[in-house]
């Protein structure tokens, strides 16, 4: 059984080392407030984020809104975005380009910690899916 967002949040706060990407897929629905926060304080150079994109388990995903408000808060906050399987949606700062993550190593060859969160994330550009 994976461990509850919050114990994976600390955890992720607690680790030393400097470049961090988060994957956030499948989305599953979360406290926006809360969530953006986490997110904001872990401060990586590139968030993954996705719906499920498998019929079966039916997750409990946020509401288009919810997500849509959630990617204006990470990007406001500089964080770079890319989707995956966001089934349509359209979200401000949120890019299909995968180039980001070569970007946000300064053009070098990734060498990032990478980590994935238990929280399931919906793909909203139909070039994402």
């Amino acid at each position: 059984m994976a461990p509850p967002p919050s114990k994976r949040y600390r955890q992720f706060l607690d680790l030393d080392y400097p470049r961090k990407i988060v994957t956030i897929e499948p989305v599953m629905d979360f406290d926006l407030d809360i969530f953006a926060a986490w997110l904001v304080a872990i401060a990586p150079e590139l968030v993954y984020l996705g719906f499920n994109s498998r019929p079966k388990p039916k997750l409990p995903e946020p509401t288009p809104d919810k997500l849509v408000e959630f990617a204006k808060l990470v990007s406001a906050a500089g964080i770079p975005i890319v989707g995956k399987t966001l089934r349509g949606l359209k979200l401000t700062g949120v890019s299909c380009d995968s180039k980001l993550l070569v970007e946000a190593g300064g053009g070098q060859a990734p060498d990032f910690q990478v980590a994935a969160s238990c929280l399931a994330t919906p793909k909203s550009d139909p070039t994402c899916e």
